[in-house]
C-alpha cells in the first residue's frame, strides 16, 4: 500500500504513519491571513480475512486514537466486509440466507464508526461497468468487487470498498470499473476543503478595569478583599 498526493498538495503532508494494514496520512495547512486552517486525517486500509480481521480493525481504532486534535478523518479501502447485504438495492437479496452474509463483520464496522463519531459512505455514482455476466448488477447497484474465473459461477459480487468519514467531509463517491487490471472497481471520494478556525489559548489574565474587578471581588470574594493588589497577592 502507499499513497500517492499531487505536487501542489506536498506542502500539506505533515506525516505518514504505518501500522498493520493501515496506514495513515496527515495533511495540514495553515492560513496566516483568514486565521484558519486545513486539517484532514486519511487512513487507507486493506482488512484482513478471518481471525486476523479483528486485529485489523483494532489497528484501525488505534490510529483514530492518536489521530492529531481537531482534525476531521476520512478512512477508505478494501474492507474485505459486504455492505450489499444490508442494503434495499441488493440484487442479491432472494438468496437463502442472504442477510445473514457478513452480519457479525457489519456489527463490528458500525460499532467503530459509533466509537468515533464517523459515517458510512457507499459509493453512490456508478460511472462505468465491467461488463460480462455482472454487468447489469453493477450498473443498478454499488458493487465494487466481482468474481472473476470458476468462482463466478458460484459467488456473488459484493460491496468492499466504502468509506467512513467526519460530518460534512465527503461530497461525493463514484465508482470506475472501466481499465482496472483486477476484481475490484477503482472508488473515489470527493472531500469538502474544510476548515476551522483557530483560536489562541489564553494563557494569562489581563485586568482591563481595575476598578469593576474590585467591585465584583468585593461582592463575590469569601473574604472582604479592599483593593486589588491584595487581590492578587
Amino acid at each position: 500500500m502507499k499513497f500517492i498526493d499531487r505536487q501542489c498538495f506536498r506542502q500539506m503532508v505533515r506525516s505518514i504513519t504505518w501500522r498493520g494494514r493501515c496506514g495513515a496520512l496527515h495533511l495540514f495547512q495553515r492560513d496566516p491571513v483568514l486565521g484558519n486552517h486545513s486539517n484532514i486525517f486519511i487512513l487507507g486500509i486493506h482488512v484482513a480475512h478471518g481471525d486476523l480481521q479483528i486485529d485489523t480493525l483494532s489497528d484501525i481504532a488505534f490510529l483514530l486514537r492518536h489521530r492529531p486534535c481537531g482534525s476531521h478523518v476520512l478512512v477508505a479501502g478494501d474492507r474485505n466486509i459486504d455492505q450489499l447485504p444490508s442494503l434495499a438495492i441488493d440484487p442479491f437479496s432472494d438468496h437463502p440466507g442472504r442477510d445473514q452474509h457478513h452480519q457479525a463483520e457489519r456489527v463490528l464496522v458500525q460499532s467503530l464508526l459509533d466509537r468515533f463519531h464517523l459515517s458510512l459512505f457507499v459509493p453512490e455514482v456508478v460511472c462505468s461497468t465491467p461488463g460480462g455476466p455482472f454487468d447489469d448488477a453493477c450498473r443498478a447497484s454499488p458493487i465494487t468487487r466481482i468474481p472473476v474465473g470458476e468462482a463466478a459461477s458460484y459467488c456473488s459480487p459484493s460491496l468492499l470498498d466504502y468509506a467512513a468519514a467526519s460530518e460534512n467531509l465527503v461530497t461525493e463517491s463514484r465508482i470506475h470499473w472501466h481499465g482496472v487490471p483486477a476484481d475490484h472497481a477503482l472508488v473515489t471520494f470527493s472531500i469538502s476543503p474544510v476548515r476551522t478556525m483557530m483560536r489562541n489559548t489564553k494563557t494569562t489574565w489581563k485586568c482591563r478595569d481595575e476598578d469593576q474587578c474590585i467591585s465584583w471581588v468585593q461582592a463575590n470574594a469569601p473574604t472582604q478583599l479592599v483593593d486589588l493588589a491584595s487581590f492578587l497577592s
